[in-house]
């Protein structure tokens, strides 16, 4: 069993615990791998998890906390779906991919059924 096989079963800590490991022992093998491995594992590793935890995760999670007092699980919920939606429309803005009409097709189906669950009337309808 390959350490892909045991990380891939286990807690993803576990996995960066390893990969920590596993550079450690790399970094004092020579001095130029020491020099190469540090720099790579210390700017190139490092960078993805800080914007992770402070650019993405502590704002989402401060957003759905916010909403879910707000608004109520059940239209919250309804919202995840929308997630495909902005990483394709993101991936058209930031990197030119121009998505198919299958994807744009799912993309205004999705908006329409979560439009439905999360919009509400403002009167009453009457009694019959």
């Amino acid at each position: 069993m390959g350490v892909q096989g045991l990380a891939s079963r286990h807690h993803p800590v576990l996995s960066l615990a390893i990969v920590t490991l596993i550079s450690f022992a790399l970094q004092h093998a020579s001095p130029l791998t020491f020099l190469s491995i540090r720099f790579a594992f210390g700017i190139l590793c490092m960078a993805p998890f800080v914007w992770l935890v402070i650019g993405a995760s502590v704002p989402g999670v401060s957003a759905w906390h916010y909403l879910m007092r707000r608004r109520g699980a059940t239209r919250l919920s309804s919202l995840v779906y929308l997630t495909p939606a902005f990483a394709i429309v993101l991936e058209f803005l930031l990197f030119g991919i121009t998505p198919s009409t299958v994807s744009w097709a799912g993309i205004v189906i999705t908006c329409m059924g979560v439009g439905l669950v999360v919009w509400r009337r403002t009167t009453v309808p009457p009694k019959l």
